[in-house]
């Protein structure tokens, strides 16, 4: 039997003919005798309240730690109990602590929990209360305790509690272990907030690709310090100063040129504050690469009455693209949109053999797509147009610009008169489209002279409008063509449009 040092303790007892329990109080001159020692210690013995037990008092005799026997006398002739008493002292708890299955199964809102003590001995704890560290005055919450023995039966190394983690908040706690004697000690710990979860897995992932950007969706993901799995190495990006319950993050992902298409990647998250990583399976699923646009290569169906320049596109006509690519299978989509989204006036979406209006897109061969489309039907002026082609089973290709959408004026007729305006200008006019983007005309493309007020529509035919210009006399040449300056710019443009 184990007993604690310093303390009151209660022993049980048995005699051959349980009538002799009866007449315990006529034995006297109790004594523990140690086992090592030769020592024999005076000891206060008093029968207990029931007939089977003795009460042992050592509050006020110290005694080293070990085996004891108890002996005493029966009238004048001395008597010996059978059995050891075990004398420990209570247990020490400063290398008390969780063991890390345990501090990692303390998380909010999760039930009732089970976790393990060790590093002491708790063989005399007899309570255990939770309470927040940072509110001591808040009731303590009595826990279910289990000694692995069972009380009483000797060294404890651990000791299971029972949390109920459903009400509680994330945050610091303290376990006050209770002993026999009356003294406490407090056990810090941690309830985690909830387990950061990913919502969109598997992500996808392809072949081909040097490092690709992932984006996790769920929650918590603030709380993940690092991803670790075979065939792919994970790049998080810094999280936020102040960040909290993150419900979107970017990665960059590089997979090993051992995977293969097909295959479906696991990996372990290390969460802020937990000892073991947490399994994600199947967290990338690797695709076949990429589709790509390698070039593409324009054709107007008609010449344009003012110049454009290098990567311009223009609005208000049929263009017609040959679009060469990789990757793109039988059935691809290929979208046109705008850089930028204020640019955009109605993006369009076509699969080879579709037509939306005007647009038409077709193959041209293998990996050769055919567009048909008016740029300006697509962005604004201005609108940096790109296009993109994806396929259901691997992903989007990146974004080709095809070039820069801008709204040209159509010059139909050029006029200049004998009426002198002022020096040496003379009036003249253009009858046309669009003419409101001209805001300069001249002989070349560094001299200019702004136009005479707003175009006004032409009487007869509202389409048409007349524009006001004034230009120098005479001109440079015999035929000498027009530029014109469109507005906001600082160079003109040659036209089809000569005197």
């Amino acid at each position: 039997m184990r007993l604690p040092l310093g303390w009151k303790s209660t022993i049980k007892v048995a005699c051959a003919n349980p009538n002799q329990l009866k007449i315990l109080p006529r034995v006297r001159d109790w004594q523990l005798v140690s086992t090592a020692h030769s020592a024999e210690v005076p000891a206060t013995v008093t029968v207990g309240t029931s007939d089977d037990t003795l009460e042992l008092d050592l509050s006020h005799t110290k005694l080293p730690e070990g085996e004891y026997r108890l002996a005493a006398k029966w009238d004048w002739d001395p008597m010996e109990v059978q059995g050891v008493v075990n004398l420990r002292p209570f247990g020490d708890f400063s290398h008390a602590k969780l063991s890390p299955d345990s501090e990692d199964r303390l998380v909010e809102g999760t039930g009732l929990v089970r976790i393990q003590l060790t590093g002491a001995d708790f063989e005399f704890v007899n309570k255990v209360t939770l309470l927040p560290s940072e509110d001591r005055k808040a009731t303590p919450k009595e826990l279910s305790i289990t000694l692995p023995k069972g009380n009483g039966a000797g060294e404890q190394t651990t000791l299971e509690v029972e949390i109920d983690t459903s009400g509680l908040r994330a945050g610091a706690f303290a376990l006050k272990l209770a002993q026999t004697n009356g003294s406490t000690h407090d056990l810090g710990i941690v309830i985690h907030p909830p387990i950061p979860t990913l919502s969109n897995l598997p992500l996808r992932v392809n072949l081909g690709e040097v490092q690709q950007a992932v984006t996790l969706e769920g929650t918590g993901l603030e709380r993940i310090e690092e991803l670790i799995g075979e065939g792919a190495t994970w790049a998080l990006t810094p999280v936020p100063a102040g960040a909290q319950n993150l419900h979107e993050r970017k990665a960059i992902v590089k997979l090993s040129a051992q995977v293969k298409k097909g295959e479906r990647l696991e990996t372990s998250m290390k969460v802020s504050g937990l000892h073991s990583p947490l399994r994600a399976s199947e967290a990338l699923l690797v695709a076949g690469p990429r589709p790509k646009i390698i070039r593409a290569s324009e054709s107007a169906s008609q010449a344009m009455d003012v110049a454009l320049r290098q990567g311009e596109i223009a609005a208000g006509s049929t263009l017609s693209f040959a679009i060469e690519t990789e990757n793109v299978g039988t059935h691809p989509t290929l979208a046109l949109t705008c850089a930028a989204a204020g640019d955009e006036k109605q993006p369009l979406a076509l699969h080879p053999g579709e037509r939306s209006g005007t647009a038409q897109l077709d193959f041209s061969g293998e990996g050769i797509l055919y567009l048909s489309f008016d740029p300006g039907s697509v962005g604004r002026s201005g609108c940096q147009l790109m296009a993109t082609a994806t396929v259901e089973e691997t992903g989007a290709s990146d974004p080709y610009t095809l070039g820069r959408v801008i709204r040209l004026p159509h010059i139909e007729k050029f006029q200049l008169t004998d009426e002198k305006d002022r020096g040496h200008l003379y009036l003249g006019s253009l009858t046309g489209q669009e003419l409101q983007t001209i805001e300069k005309t001249g002989w070349d493309g560094k001299n200019g002279y702004p136009v005479q007020g707003f175009p006004t529509p032409v009487a007869g035919d509202p389409q048409e409008q007349s524009l006001k210009i004034e230009l120098s006399w005479p001109p440079p040449s015999p035929s000498a063509p027009l530029y014109v300056w469109l507005r906001g710019e600082t160079e003109g443009r040659i036209t089809q449009a000569k005197y």
